[in-house]
């Protein structure tokens, strides 16, 4: 942490920055147990919130928050997989506005210095980063290996309840190391002193849980406390001389060795020494922490020269099918082509399901640019869509706009924004 920028996060709260703070909280969602939404703090801001200011200076000032906002209430999400299984359910904490408000306020405070703190390769939580990059970097490092015919190993790591299992003696350690200054750690300290759950089971609640570890999901600042906690393996990793990763042609000497978005981390491993100086990191870093890497789900594809290969030393697992990351799927080769497909058939199942509805032409628009086009985006920016494939999306899209008959207004009029007399559904385009 650069000395100057310590100060700028160890400012008083103002309360312009907790209004900016509050209207910046997602709306509609559930509230905590107090039953207040963050539409309740919008509407009566004027009132409150000059007593909610009071209150946090209060709490910085004494070292503790009211315990009414240190509880959480916990209900799982289920994610995929055997619904028998717990492992298959994603814990997910409810936590009061008024909590919400004061960590997504170290969260402004906390982005102004990230690209100070956290190396290029760690995309989630910084401002001007987009997890494009990391995807980006893996189908060009595919690419490169095919091409070039160079032995290349990725190596994508699934930890283990990851938030969960967080030490808070060594994030602590780790910020104040960091160079944080000591009233940001007590804030982050703040959050947690004294923090409580109740675990909601068919409706019923459980009694008081003490939380002596882990970062809440549902917190605001989670995801950025995870990202500086992940950030001394990460170090570690691009340091380790025996661990050299993939060649970057063209970039001085540069190597890729790892790249991470939140608590994903691909890594790049072109020597079997690679696969030894790795391991013996990641058991350092659980040695330390507490952290534990799930060495059956942390899988392994071969490119290039070792594109055969069938062993996989570590004690990871070898990728059969598609190794996906953030949400795209790599295989050796036709990555592009495959992903597109799946796109489609997604695509096509979504509009028969909402083709069971009773839509009228400008709520089909809606359903299309709402839930049909959703994450188009994401996927073009690593693979741009094939000319044939996005031919068959777009009669698809207009297929389902039309409910099948004839269309009776162009297609090019369809995709005009609404204020040049278009349907303003920023449907596809031609």
């Amino acid at each position: 942490m650069p000395e100057e920028s310590v100060p700028d996060l160890e400012r008083e709260i103002s309360l312009e920055e907790v209004e900016r703070a509050m209207f910046s909280l997602k709306t509609g969602v559930v509230p905590g147990g107090d039953g207040l939404p963050a539409e309740w703090y919008h509407t009566f801001w004027p009132v409150v919130g000059p007593d909610l200011l009071a209150v946090y200076r209060e709490a910085v000032r004494f070292g503790a928050l009211p315990p009414s906002a240190l509880v959480g209430y916990v209900t799982l999400l289920y994610k995929k997989g055997d619904r028998t299984e717990l492992a298959n359910w994603r814990p997910i904490t409810l936590l009061t506005v008024d909590y919400k408000i004061l960590a997504k306020l170290m969260v402004l405070h906390l982005r102004e210095v990230m690209a100070r703190v956290v190396h290029p390769d760690q995309t989630c939580g910084v401002p001007g980063r987009v997890c494009g990059m990391n995807l980006a970097l893996v189908r060009d490092a595919l690419a490169w290996a095919d091409q070039r015919r160079v032995p290349l190993a990725l190596l994508s790591l699934d930890q283990e309840k990851a938030f969960d299992r967080v030490s808070h003696a060594f994030l602590f350690a780790l910020l104040r190391r960091m160079g944080f200054g000591p009233g940001f750690v007590a804030m982050v300290r703040l959050l947690y002193a004294g923090a409580v759950s109740r675990v909601i089971v068919n409706g019923h609640c459980s009694g008081l849980i003490k939380q002596r570890g882990g970062v809440r999901q549902g917190c605001p600042l989670s995801p950025l406390l995870y990202v500086l906690y992940l950030e001394p393996l990460a170090e570690r990793l691009r340091r380790e001389p025996a661990f050299q990763g993939l060649h970057i042609p063209g970039a001085g000497g540069t190597r890729a060795k790892v790249s991470v978005y939140a608590d994903d981390a691909t890594l790049f491993l072109g020597r079997d020494e690679d696969f030894r100086a790795v391991s013996g990191i990641l058991e350092a870093f659980s040695d330390a922490t507490g952290a534990r890497i799930n060495h059956s789900k942390s899988a392994v594809l071969y490119a290039g020269a070792w594109a055969g290969r069938s062993d996989v030393p570590g004690g990871f697992v070898l990728c059969q099918d598609g190794l996906k990351i953030l949400g795209v799927v790599f295989w050796r080769e036709d990555s592009a082509q495959k992903n597109w497909d799946i796109t489609l058939s997604k695509l096509k199942a979504r509009a028969e399901s909402w083709c069971k509805r009773d839509l009228s032409l400008t709520g089909r628009v809606v359903a299309a640019c709402s839930d049909l086009l959703a994450g188009l985006n994401h996927l073009a920016l690593v693979f741009p869509i094939p000319f044939m494939t996005g031919r068959r999306l777009e009669h698809a899209l207009f297929t389902f706009i039309w409910g099948g008959r004839s269309e009776q207004v162009s297609r090019t009029t369809m995709c005009t924004e609404r204020e040049k007399e278009g349907r303003g559904g920023g449907v596809y385009p031609p």
